[in-house]
């Protein structure tokens, strides 16, 4: 059995139909991930620590860096930082990190595409890194200070959770060893 010509025709045009169908389908599907893909929060977050070298003259310095860049395409406010330890190990899960103005950013803070803020701390001889490890993870074990996390909020109430770099970590563990070490000797002194 031979299609005529009129056939064929009919049978190539419910083809296109079909085809037409399914393109405009995938179209749907593509421009509604597209859609929802520009609603979320794209953010790049690093957190360690660094040498900031100085002027002529001026000192190089130790300091623990928090580097947000948006990679998304709206504008994004970064409200806070705040550090989450692993498990409930401590009296706090969850401590708020504060920044001075005179070290670099200050929050809350507006990027918007392209855009990086880098908030800093001195950690010169240890400062912060002593009186973190000291308060905040002084009941943790040093397995677990890798666990700590990093969490980036805004102001749509979405946030980004960050590992540390390893070198932060093990000077974190330095810390806290330090720390332990400074409570034993004044434990013994008393």
């Amino acid at each position: 059995m031979s299609l005529t010509t009129d056939q064929v025709i009919q049978v190539w045009n419910a083809v296109g139909t079909w085809i037409s169908g399914i393109a405009t389908f995938c179209a749907v599907l593509v421009s509604l991930y597209l859609l929802r893909r520009s609603e979320k929060v794209r953010l790049h977050v690093t957190v360690g620590t660094y040498v900031r070298f100085g002027g002529e003259g001026e000192p190089s310095e130790d300091i623990l860096m928090v580097s947000v860049a948006n990679l998304g395409d709206r504008p994004v406010r970064i409200e806070s930082l705040i550090w989450e330890l692993p498990k409930q190990k401590s009296e706090w899960r969850h401590a708020y990190q504060m920044f001075n103005e005179s070290d670099g950013e200050h929050l809350p803070k507006q990027l918007v595409h392209g855009e990086r803020a880098n908030f800093t701390l001195s950690d010169e001889d240890y400062s912060w890194s002593l009186r973190f490890a000291g308060q905040f993870l002084k009941e943790l074990k040093d397995s677990e200070i890798s666990g700590v996390r990093l969490v980036v909020t805004t102001s749509i109430n979405q946030s980004v959770k960050v590992k540390l770099e390893q070198e932060l970590i093990n000077r974190l563990k330095e810390a806290k060893e330090f720390a332990r070490k400074q409570k034993s000797k004044k434990d013994a002194a008393n």
